[in-house]
């Protein structure tokens, strides 16, 4: 029984790190730093790290306080206009650094004077990660919970499946991070990746970051869970055979 529980708590965990707020605020930050290619490919490891550190321990007081958890609406009014704000910021930044970028063309685009730097990058992206939690409608998150409803040593479950969660967004946020960061670095195409993946970002950012506050202000528009699915897998698709072509197919190919 426990361990269809941890399997099916791993399958959300896969599914919801590749929701778009996740992808667009790894992606954004990536694009953002200015430390190195190999360290930003972990991005996505660190954000799932502090995202799933704040559901565990959701987890854990869903055990003693059960649904009381999501009654406290003053502190959750607060707490779901973080993400929007870093949303927001991240979409706001993106377009200062884009038309720095256009007037200073001899400077390249991640060049970015960002403080976001190698040393403190994994605590900022961790941090993120735990604010992301906040959002308590998550439909995701609230299933992960239930699980745990009915379950015997309820305190020992919540941490495993937590756990499991935490270890499914790992897989999925770090494989989108080492695919996007991959792209960054095919400097050999005459496509503009980096200036194609900024303007997308930023696109996304202030598009979530609208409908989340549509949402707060008592307008419907969110994306089913369904889309988000979609969302992300053909996010994860696209930027797998873009890597895939210019890494190991275009190479073989013989002009």
């Amino acid at each position: 029984m426990i361990a269809s529980t941890l399997s099916f708590a791993l399958l959300l965990g896969m599914k919801h790190g590749i929701d778009p707020d996740h992808l667009t605020i790894i992606n954004g930050i990536s694009l953002n730093q200015e430390n190195s290619i190999k360290t930003r490919k972990w991005n996505g490891l660190y954000f799932s790290l502090g995202h799933g550190l704040a559901v565990t321990m959701i987890g854990l007081l869903w055990v003693k306080f059960s649904s009381k958890i999501m009654g406290n609406s003053n502190l959750l009014n607060y707490t779901e206009w973080l993400p929007i704000i870093i949303l927001l910021f991240t979409g706001i930044w993106g377009i200062k650094n884009l038309i720095q970028n256009k007037n200073h063309e001899h400077k390249h685009i991640l060049n970015y004077k960002v403080d976001l730097n190698t040393k403190t990058a994994p605590l900022q992206l961790f941090v993120t990660g735990l604010v992301f939690a906040l959002v308590f409608d998550t439909t995701t998150q609230i299933t992960a919970w239930g699980l745990i409803e009915g379950q015997s040593n309820q305190y020992a479950k919540a941490l495993y499946i937590g756990l499991a969660f935490t270890l499914g967004m790992i897989l999925t946020d770090t494989l989108n991070s080492f695919l996007f960061v991959k792209i960054l670095k095919l400097n050999r195409t005459k496509m503009n990746f980096k200036n194609i993946l900024a303007i997308l970002v930023i696109i996304s950012s202030l598009l979530f970051a609208l409908l989340q506050t549509m949402n707060k202000l008592g307008m419907k528009f969110e994306l089913s869970d369904t889309s988000k699915l979609i969302f992300g897998i053909t996010t994860l698709a696209i930027t797998f055979s873009i890597t895939v072509y210019y890494s190991f197919l275009k190479p073989r190919i013989k002009l």
